[in-house]
């Protein structure tokens, strides 16, 4: 049925899995499916490693907004770097989750705080939930404004882009999830934001 369904769509398996890795990817490592990993990284001619790292954003984001799962699936996603990168072990003694937060901090956080936007109640909870998991990842507390502020100019500075479809056309519906989700912000980061607020532009 997917062959047929990419045959109509006139994509083959690597086309469709390229240009889908960003979904692709953390579905499966939330299910913890490494084999169906390996097989994607074979079917688009990548190492697998690159393809984790490349994508690790989307992949913690993930794993932080399904608070059910996070530490099961951070968990794995470690233990299989870890393992990927033997061979190199100037890397492997960098490889930590805080480490992994730090290289995509920004694109962490925005992705989650859009969330905070969204129409449904459980959504915008889940969201609240996961920047409280990824503070207490990252600092070993749950002071979410102390976590954003430090990269909170970054933060508020790719949300305006993603506005302003700098970063690709955007439909109205997400622009208003965007709007809605700077009000939250504010909200959660608190005395955080002072300071900011001038930076936003919609």
């Amino acid at each position: 049925m997917v062959a047929e369904t990419m045959q109509f769509i006139g994509l083959t398996r690597k086309n469709f899995l390229e240009t889908n890795l960003k979904h692709v990817l953390p579905a499966l490592v939330m299910s913890q499916d490494r084999r169906a990993l390996q097989q994607v990284a074979s079917i688009v001619k990548q190492n697998l490693g690159m393809l984790l790292t490349d994508n690790i954003a989307h992949i913690l984001s993930q794993a932080f907004l399904h608070t059910d799962r996070t530490n099961s699936a951070i968990k794995f996603l470690v233990e299989l770097l870890q393992e990927l990168m033997k061979g190199n072990p100037k890397a492997l003694s960098n490889l930590s989750v805080p480490s992994l937060m730090t290289a995509c901090f920004v694109d962490l956080v925005v992705m989650i705080i859009v969330e905070l936007g969204d129409s449904d109640r459980g959504h915008r909870k889940a969201a609240q939930n996961a920047l409280i998991k990824a503070t207490t990842h990252q600092h070993n507390n749950d002071d979410v404004g102390a976590f954003l502020k430090p990269q909170m100019l970054g933060v508020i500075s790719q949300l305006n882009d993603m506005l302003h479809d700098v970063q690709g056309k955007k439909s109205v519906e997400y622009k208003r999830k965007i709007i809605r989700s700077f009000g939250s912000l504010i909200k959660i980061a608190g005395d955080s934001m002072s300071g900011f607020s001038p930076q936003v532009s919609l």
